[in-house]
């Protein structure tokens, strides 16, 4: 009725306007033409905007980033705007260009969000791809350290038995082709061969003997082997050789408690203790606070569990030594046993004293020439060697002859403010070695810095550090107790023999620093 009604308003009133267009209506069709091409456009309108709205709200939906979703609500409050007018004004004569900017701008920003998922997908393969590259070069790169290491050897720590048997781990010496035994009643010059008479490996225990016309005897053995059980929550300590390459050939102390009288999964041949151990400690004794030996330091033992191993601090593993007697007594004899009480009522540094010199370095190899060619090495390094020491200039700043001889305390021009002490110098085709102590006077402990070099004063020239013993690379620090003065030697680039002085650096800030160290 109401449409009737405009048709004939419109037939009064003859011409009329129409979104912009202006119609003489000849008949009845006339009049109604224009409503139904205004009706059509105005639902082309809302439809647009339904269909914008759909694509805003899609894409809403979904997890996307939030400059995306800022963009898109910012986007739907412009159509809502579109729409509120549309439906309170009709049709106006700018509603298809905004309509049609928003759609551009959902559009544009869609695809910049697009592009920016792409870019990091590609980012993200990149980066899968380079870790996977990463990780096949370090793969390579242990298979090369194995290698190496199965030619150069490897080491862990024993302790005396009776008889010239010695007690370590049976993965310490397992596949070892050539067995070396180091610091025999304290001398580490003499590498002493030694074989293998005993094993147990489920428990991980093996039992050496040395084999060398060389030893005679290890002395009086100051402890005894405990066969009972310790309890939990008793004192224990232990002595070992950890990373002899890194660490040096200093005997190295750890304590702590005994945490549990079974080990990983309830494994009743071992005690969990406290005790931080090392690789190298593998061997080694634990003792408890009477100078008892209690167990066999095993810091290999999780290999035996693989991927089950949970990695927590402070937390190892040491075997009961009821299982040494239980090999002894079936592949030996119990003679081997020592029965030592010197320890006993002793302070703890001195049971250290009296212990040390009956734990030993254990090396292998899988090379059965080992010993033979360490020791061709050896001599040939000799004959290429030259021993140069530190001296303190002549009066008239000259330098010494040219006929250098090796001094036991060589003096340096200017030494360090650290307690650094440089106490030789060797120059060979391979290496420029300098012999260091260092005494601590209250510190934590020290360590040498990776970049760490000598300098040529006269050129300038460099040579950097290669390896270092008895010491480690910062930010590790090497405990040394207070008031004690620690060894480690240096080994850098050979400098050219005709060298009369160089400094030393450690850092730029240092103060460990030496400079002119004359050496001719």
């Amino acid at each position: 009725m109401k449409r009737l009604f405009i048709i004939f308003a419109i037939f009064i009133v003859g011409s009329f306007s129409v979104y912009g267009q202006t119609y003489t209506p000849m008949s009845y069709d006339d009049y109604s033409a224009p409503l139904r091409d205004y009706q059509r456009a105005f639902n082309r309108a809302a439809n647009q905007i339904q269909s914008i709205e759909s694509t805003i709200m899609g894409a809403l939906a979904n997890d996307i980033d939030e400059e995306l979703r800022s963009q898109l609500n910012y986007d739907y409050k412009r159509l809502n705007s579109i729409s509120q007018k549309l439906n309170r004004n009709g049709l106006y004569a700018d509603v298809w260009t905004e309509i049609s900017n928003v759609r551009s701008s959902v559009n544009s920003h869609i695809n910049q969000y697009n592009n920016r998922v792409a870019g990091e997908r590609r980012r993200q393969a990149q980066e899968l791809e380079r870790q996977r590259q990463a990780e096949l070069e370090r793969q390579k790169e242990l298979e090369r350290q194995a290698e190496e290491q199965k030619k150069a050897g490897w080491s862990g720590t024993g302790f005396a038995l009776n008889q010239g048997h010695i007690v370590t781990n049976y993965h310490v010496v397992e596949n070892a082709q050539t067995i070396l035994v180091k610091g025999v009643k304290g001398d580490f010059n003499i590498e002493l061969r030694a074989k293998v008479v005993a094993t147990d490996k489920v428990n991980d225990i093996a039992i050496i003997k040395i084999d060398d016309t060389r030893f005679n005897g290890f002395g009086a053995i100051p402890y005894k082997i405990k066969r009972g059980m310790a309890d939990v929550g008793e004192s224990v300590w232990a002595l070992g050789y950890p990373m002899i390459g890194m660490m040096g050939e200093e005997i190295k102390f750890t304590d702590g408690k005994i945490s549990a009288k079974t080990g990983l999964q309830g494994d009743i041949s071992t005690y969990q203790v406290s005790v931080p151990l090392q690789p190298g400690n593998s061997g080694g004794p634990l003792f408890d606070n009477n100078g008892y030996i209690v167990g066999i330091n095993s810091s290999g033992l999780n290999k035996l569990y693989s991927e089950q191993t949970i990695q927590a601090e402070n937390v190892n593993y040491s075997i009961k030594t009821s299982y040494l007697y239980n090999l002894i007594e079936s592949a030996l004899s119990a003679s081997v046993l020592p029965q030592g009480t010197a320890m006993q009522g002793q302070q703890l540094t001195q049971k250290i004293k009296l212990a040390q010199k009956f734990i030993f370095i254990i090396l292998c190899s899988e090379e059965p020439n080992f010993h033979a060619d360490k020791q061709q090495r050896n001599e040939a390094e000799k004959k290429d060697e030259k021993i140069i020491t530190s001296t303190p200039p002549s009066e008239d700043n000259s330098p010494k002859s040219q006929n250098i001889i090796s001094v036991d305390k060589p003096k340096c021009v200017s030494t360090s403010t650290g307690g650094l002490k440089i106490q030789k110098v060797m120059v060979t085709s391979t290496n420029t070695i300098l012999v260091c102590t260092w005494h601590n006077n209250n510190q934590a402990g020290c360590s040498i810095d990776k970049n760490a070099y000598l300098k040529i004063p006269s050129n300038m020239r460099r040579f950097k550090l290669l390896k270092a013993n008895g010491i480690t690379f910062s930010p590790q620090v090497t405990e040394v107790m207070n008031g004690t003065i620690h060894h480690f030697t240096l080994y850098f680039e050979p400098i050219p023999y005709d060298t009369e002085k160089f400094d030393f650096i450690k850092n730029d800030k240092s103060i460990w620093n030496t400079f002119d160290i004359i050496i001719k």
